[in-house]
């Protein structure tokens, strides 16, 4: 009788081989899922964090964005306008709010690469979901390659046009839609509503966020920043009880092993 055929009698005939089964089954369970978890976790720590400042000091944002630029660990920033793009096809039309940023930024942060001289709206999955929803169409007949809305963009004055829509990975969750295109820095740099910098990493111990605010300056997504944050804190105190539930139940067939009834065969 080779070992295979001894070990699954023993798993039928004595109750502490089902046992011993058992709890290596659910140790090796969640000691996967704890690795499986550990190395999503990992990727997300080394994704870019982005931060939308404002500030409430007579120190005008120009006056800040050179000095954020030589920061460690800062990958990109832009000034920011703020304002709505309206889309329409026929009778259909649908309002976003808009964020308008450097070519520059959308480069480093998001990887586009824009050499078009047609406006180009970005949507994230959520914007674009939103828009087909509000502009009535389906999933079969819409292609971004060829849609071409006409657009109104509101920020500091009036423009308007055919648009071509892009999407945008935000590396995030896209629960929320988002919206945004490119302007000229000189025109950003007359009168930003903000400034949006994003970092090479997360910042774990919230250094420059407090770095931030010892500047003088406001986190506008303070909210979404401390959603990542609570999220990131949730997935450790998981890691950590996967580890600990995995290791006890090795410890108990460890345990059943060397100071429990050896089973025989019979």
């Amino acid at each position: 009788m080779n070992r295979l055929e001894k070990f699954l009698k023993l798993r039928k005939q004595n109750d502490s081989v089902k046992i011993i089964v058992f709890f290596a089954v659910i140790g090796m369970g969640f000691l996967i899922s704890f690795f499986r978890e550990t190395a999503g976790l990992y990727k997300n720590i080394h994704q870019p964090a982005e931060y939308v400042l404002t500030s409430q000091s007579p120190k005008p944002l120009t006056g800040y964005i050179d000095e954020i630029r030589r920061m460690d660990g800062v990958k990109c920033v832009s000034f920011q306008q703020e304002g709505s793009v309206k889309l329409i096809a026929g009778e259909k039309e649908t309002v976003f709010n808009c964020f308008v940023l450097s070519q520059e930024y959308l480069k480093k942060a998001y990887d586009i690469d824009e050499n078009s001289a047609m406006r180009i709206i970005y949507m994230n999955m959520a914007a674009m979901e939103q828009m087909k929803k509000d502009m009535g169409i389906s999933e079969e007949t819409f292609n971004i390659e060829t849609y071409r809305p006409e657009y109104e963009l509101s920020v500091q004055e009036k423009e308007t046009g055919i648009a071509r829509l892009d999407m945008i990975d935000m590396n995030v969750s896209e629960e929320q839609p988002f919206v945004v295109c490119t302007g000229n820095t000189l025109e950003l740099s007359d009168a930003p509503t903000a400034l949006r910098v994003q970092l090479d990493k997360q910042d774990l111990d919230s250094s420059q966020i407090r770095l931030f605010l010892r500047m003088g300056l406001t986190i506008v997504n303070e909210n979404e920043v401390k959603m990542v944050s609570t999220e990131r804190e949730i997935q450790f105190v998981e890691l950590q009880y996967k580890i600990i539930i995995a290791g006890l139940c090795f410890l108990f067939v460890v345990c059943l092993m060397k100071y429990g009834k050896r089973p025989t065969v019979v």
